[in-house]
């Protein structure tokens, strides 16, 4: 349906199939993180403080309240890259 549920990262690949996993185990099977996620249109500086709050360094899902993703914030890239994210 379109909906943001978690995120998936290549470290927490790594991890799945450092712990036994195949490329044929499925996603769901593989521990992920709850997403960090905020209504589109959230200042860039509240981005950046809930960067270091909650501890982020590879990214942030920006949703509608519907949970669609509609943006993806990288949190290594200069701050005035958070204008324009990656769309989803």
């Amino acid at each position: 349906d379109g909906k943001l549920v978690r995120t998936l990262s290549d470290g927490d690949i790594r991890r799945a199939l450092l712990g036994g996993a195949t490329m044929d185990t499925k996603v769901g099977s593989v521990a992920g993180r709850k997403p960090v996620v905020f209504e589109k249109g959230t200042p860039a500086a509240t981005l950046i403080i809930c960067f270091s709050i909650f501890n982020l360094s590879h990214l942030v899902q920006i949703a509608t309240l519907a949970k669609k993703p509609v943006h993806l914030y990288l949190g290594t890239l200069p701050c005035g890259s958070l204008a324009g994210g990656a769309a989803a």
